[in-house]
C-alpha cells in the first residue's frame, strides 16, 4: 500500500486558513516492478496559488507506505519550473515530509509548474501469500494507491498505477473514495458509497498495458481516492510439499538460528564445545571469502612479465556475515537476523532484523536472487535509501546472496560480501557480471550451506538427510 495520507493528522480543518494551494492538474504517476518497488513522479502543472503559514511554500502530507520504504522526493528539474526547491524531512524508513518551496510566487498570471519523482523500496506484494505475510498487512487481499485531497485545490486530478506482469490480479482494479473527518488527535477515513460508485465509473483499466487511470474533475475537499486491486494465489508447481520435506526445511532454519548465539555471547561464556563450533562456522566463512577472491582474480589475466597481476584484494577488509530467516510478529512474518559473520562485535547488530523485502539482504531473500549495492553509484539518488545500515557505516559495496530450498522455493538464510573500503570497492565491482554472480551463487547454496550445516552438525546427528 502506498498512499499520500498520514497515518495520523496533526492539523484540523482550520489549515485552510493557514495554508492555499490552487493548481490547474495534480498528476501522480505510480509504476510498479516485479521486485513489488515503485517509481513515483506527481506533477503540479499550472499553479497559481501556494501559501502555507505566510510563506510561498506548499507543505505536502507525508508519504507513507504500510511496509518496505520510501525514498524522498527530488525535483524533475527539465518539467519544474525556475526558482522552485524541494526539500525532504525523513520521519522513519515508510515517512517522509516533502515541502515545495517557490521562491517566486506562482500567480494566475504567472502560473508555476513543480514535478518530483521518488522510489519506493518493496511497497507492494505480487501474490496474496507475500501479502499475508507483511507485518501490517490487510485481511481481504486488497491493496492500493490513494491520494487524498485536503485544503488543495486542484482542477483536475489524475492518479495512473502501472501493475508488473509478475503481480497475480484476482479481478480487475476498482476505485474506493474516503470522506476525512479530524478528531482531536487522528484523521478518520469513511467509506463513501456514492463516490466510490462514481469513481468507478471513471476508472480505467488497459488489460494489455496493465494501467489504470483515474481522472476527477474538481475533486472536492477532504476527500481520499484509492486505485485498488485484489491479488490472487500464487500458481502451486507438481504436488503440494509432505510434512517430512517441511520437517526437514524448518529444521534447517532452526540450525542455522541455533548459531547464533556461539556470535552474539563472548568466547569466555562459551564452553568447549561450543567454542570448537564456533571455529568451524568461522573456517566455512573463511572458505567462502577465499573462493570469492578466487572468482574475482580468474576474471584478471595475468600480468605480461608473469609476475604479480598486482589485483588490489585484501581479504583482511572484506566483511562476511550470514544472517537467518525466522518467523516473528502476529501474523507471522519472515525475518532475517545475523548468525554469525566477521567483525560482528557491535551490540546493536544483535538487535538488527531486517523483513523480506527490506535492504539488499531482505531482497535477495524475497526474489531468491542476488542483490548488490554500489554506494559510489547510488549515493545522490533515491536508491541511496535501499540499503539499511546496521551502523552509522554504510558499505562501499555489498553483495547478498540468497540460500534457499529450490522445491520450496523459500529461503533459508542470505549471505553478505562486502567491503566499507572504497579502493576495494572498485575491484569488487567486476564481479558484478553473470558469470560471477552464478558461480558465488552455485557455492553458496551447495559447498558452503552443505560444509557449514556438517560444521555444526555432523550428518550422523542429525537423524534425517537435508
Amino acid at each position: 500500500m502506498l498512499t499520500n495520507s498520514p497515518r495520523q493528522a496533526t492539523r484540523s480543518k482550520a489549515v485552510e486558513i493557514d495554508a492555499e494551494f490552487r493548481c490547474e492538474r495534480l498528476v501522480w504517476e505510480v509504476k510498479v516492478n516485479g521486485d513489488g518497488d515503485a517509481e513515483n513522479r506527481m506533477s503540479f502543472e499550472g499553479v497559481t496559488a501556494a501559501r502555507t503559514e505566510g510563506q510561498h511554500v506548499y507543505r505536502a502530507h507525508h508519504s507513507w507506505a504500510q511496509s518496505g520504504a520510501v525514498s524522498g522526493w527530488q525535483a524533475v528539474p527539465e518539467l519544474t519550473s525556475p526558482h522552485v526547491a524541494v526539500k525532504n524531512t525523513r520521519i522513519d524508513r515508510t515517512t517522509v515530509q516533502t515541502i515545495v518551496e517557490f521562491r517566486q510566487a506562482p500567480s494566475a498570471e504567472q502560473p508555476a509548474s513543480a514535478c518530483v519523482r521518488s522510489l519506493d523500496f518493496g511497497v507492494f506484494s505480487m501474490n496474496c501469500e507475500e501479502f499475508r505475510r507483511k507485518e501490517n498487512a490487510r485481511d481481504d487481499d486488497t491493496d492500493f494507491i490513494q491520494k487524498s485531497i485536503r485544503w488543495e485545490v486542484p482542477g483536475q486530478l489524475v492518479l495512473h498505477v502501472q501493475l508488473p506482469e509478475d503481480m497475480l490480479l484476482m479481478g480487475r482494479p476498482f476505485a474506493e473514495v474516503y470522506q476525512l473527518f479530524q478528531t482531536a488527535d487522528e484523521e478518520v477515513e469513511v467509506f463513501d458509497a456514492t463516490l466510490s460508485a462514481g469513481a468507478t465509473r471513471l476508472l480505467h483499466y488497459s488489460d494489455l498495458t496493465r494501467v489504470a487511470s483515474l481522472h476527477i474533475y474538481r475533486p472536492p475537499k477532504w476527500v481520499a481516492y484509492r486505485i485498488c486491486w485484489r491479488l490472487g494465489h500464487p500458481p502451486r508447481d507438481g504436488n503440494p510439499p509432505g510434512a517430512a520435506e517441511l520437517a526437514r526445511f524448518e529444521g534447517r532454519r532452526s540450525q542455522l538460528l541455533s548459531i547464533r548465539r556461539l556470535f552474539a555471547n563472548a568466547n569466555a561464556d562459551l564452553n568447549p564445545s561450543d567454542l570448537e563450533a564456533k571455529q568451524n562456522v568461522i573456517s566455512k566463512l573463511a572458505e567462502f571469502s577465499a573462493f570469492f577472491v578466487r572468482t574475482i582474480a580468474d576474471q584478471f589475466a595475468p600480468a605480461a612479465d608473469g609476475g604479480d597481476d598486482g589485483l588490489p584484494i585484501n581479504i583482511a577488509n572484506l566483511e562476511i556475515s550470514l544472517m537467518a530467516v525466522y518467523l516473528a510478529g502476529d501474523p507471522e512474518r519472515e525475518v532475517l537476523t545475523i548468525v554469525a559473520g566477521t567483525n560482528v562485535f557491535d551490540s546493536k547488530l544483535w538487535d538488527f532484523s531486517l523483513s523480506l523485502g527490506d535492504g539488499i539482504a531482505g531482497r535477495a531473500a524475497k526474489r531468491l536472487q542476488p542483490r548488490v549495492y554500489d554506494d559510489a553509484q547510488a549515493a545522490g539518488t533515491p536508491w541511496g535509501d535501499v540499503y539499511v545500515p546496521l551502523s552509522g557505516t554504510r558499505h562501499a559495496w555489498l553483495m547478498s546472496v540468497p540460500i534457499w530450498k529450490e522445491t520450496l522455493r523459500r529461503p533459508y538464510a542470505v549471505l553478505n560480501v562486502g567491503t566499507f573500503d572504497r579502493g576495494q570497492a572498485a575491484t569488487l565491482r567486476t564481479c558484478e557480471n553473470e558469470k560471477v554472480v552464478a558461480a558465488v551463487l552455485e557455492y553458496a547454496n551447495k559447498d558452503f550451506i552443505r560444509g557449514l550445516l556438517n560444521a555444526i552438525c555432523p550428518p550422523g546427528l542429525r537423524g534425517s538427510k537435508t
